[in-house]
């Protein structure tokens, strides 16, 4: 971890908070408001420990996944145009995306880790291309879905 991660993700951290509280109205009833906020701590507080465990124990596809997106990070500060191809790309190889593509492996048309090196991506660029952030903000997408999944209708 670096130490943008340790500046950065509190401030995140209070931000996903106060939109929390924000939100937790009018996205829960009477008997989930009081579990609302102790859920996200455990989905947020679950992503970061084991974010902070695979990255530095294991290294294995979260970093991978982490590495790849940041090259389409670094691609939006060389040039945003690729930047954005690289994010809306199906998979094929053009020119202006070339170097960068060259450097992902996972990179081509039909491959599914490359739809998650995008998200990852999105992540990064919200995140300042921060470990640690990006993992709230994989935990924020998990929690939401989850929690659109099993709401009453």
């Amino acid at each position: 971890m670096e130490l943008s991660d340790y500046l950065l993700t509190p401030l995140y951290l209070g931000l996903i908070y106060a939109i929390a509280f924000a939100i937790r109205p009018s996205v829960t009833n009477q008997y989930t408001k009081r579990y609302f906020i102790p859920a996200l701590s455990v989905k947020l507080i679950g992503a970061f420990v084991l974010g902070v465990l695979y990255h530095t124990i294991y290294s294995g596809d979260t970093n991978n996944y982490f590495r790849q997106a940041a090259i389409i990070y670094h691609a939006f500060g060389d040039s945003f145009s690729a930047g954005v191809h690289l994010i809306f790309s199906d998979g094929t190889m053009k020119t202006d995306i070339a170097p960068y593509a060259s450097q992902m492996y996972w990179f081509g048309p039909n491959s599914k880790e490359y739809f998650v090196i995008r998200v990852a991506a999105v992540c990064a660029l919200l995140g300042f291309n921060t470990y640690s952030v990006t993992a709230l903000f994989f935990a924020i997408i998990s929690f939401s879905i989850h929690s659109v999944s099993f709401s009453p209708l």
